[in-house]
């Protein structure tokens, strides 16, 4: 979904220039690629690999510095020469020849194009070789609380496209996919109220809309659409109150 890779990737790009966020960065880009991954999309770190670079998050090692490689030489051998175009997810199991539980998460994978192994902030292999004394590993932000700190940003800083795209995700994406356990009432005062105060005070045009998924629908049709859940009709209408 090039929509998802899109929204995430301007996302990174403004959480890596905002000092708002020095304190939080890497946890809050943490939780923009786990959305990314729940929508099934490739990786897409070398779209924005300078800034991810700089904050820490990402990563890029020599195949025999890898912790299996002495052990398992033949198997990087072998993603190696798959060609300049393919990248490997790596698996501790598979590069050990044991057959992979379904649960087990990647310990990043191998770049065809530069012959490294690229790895990032909270996975197994950043747990080995890189996590400090101390550090603490992601954590899970709530959505909209994710979803209204960025809205927020980007209209600090009057990236009106990418505030667009932002509201229109978190009203057509996150109340329609995420239960947090939270009210209507609750969702409107900690979150949506502000999201659509913001969203009512920019003159957005047509064209601010990147992709048709993260369009707000016309007044005309809110009621009138089916697959909207009660919650996404209560904030639609909130915008045209």
């Amino acid at each position: 979904m090039y929509e998802i890779e899109w929204l995430v990737r301007e996302s990174v790009e403004l959480v890596a220039c905002s000092k708002s966020f020095d304190a939080d960065k890497r946890n809050i880009v943490s939780n923009l690629y786990q959305i990314q991954q729940f929508f099934d999309c490739g990786h897409t770190y070398h779209k924005c690999w300078d800034l991810l670079e700089n904050m820490n998050y990402i990563f890029s090692i020599e195949p025999n510095e890898h912790p299996l490689y002495s052990q398992h030489k033949e198997y990087f051998e072998s993603v190696s020469a798959k060609g300049t175009f393919y990248h490997t997810n790596l698996y501790a199991s598979e590069i050990q020849g044991i057959q992979r539980a379904e649960e087990e998460e990647s310990e990043g994978y191998f770049d065809g194009e530069s012959q490294k192994v690229v790895f990032w902030y909270g996975n197994p292999l950043w747990e080995k070789l890189k996590k400090e004394e101390g550090e603490e590993n992601p954590s899970e932000i709530n959505p909209h609380l994710l979803f209204l700190k960025l809205i927020e940003e980007a209209n600090s800083c009057q990236n009106r496209e990418l505030l667009y795209n932002l509201i229109g995700f978190a009203l057509n994406f996150n109340l329609g996919l995420v239960n947090t356990g939270e009210t209507e009432e609750e969702l409107k005062g900690k979150y949506f109220n502000r999201i659509i105060d913001i969203f009512k005070s920019v003159a957005f045009e047509k064209s601010d809309c990147f992709h048709d998924s993260f369009r707000i629908p016309d007044e005309s049709i809110i009621e009138n659409q089916d697959y909207f859940k009660p919650i996404q009709t209560a904030m639609f209408k909130m915008i045209y109150s």
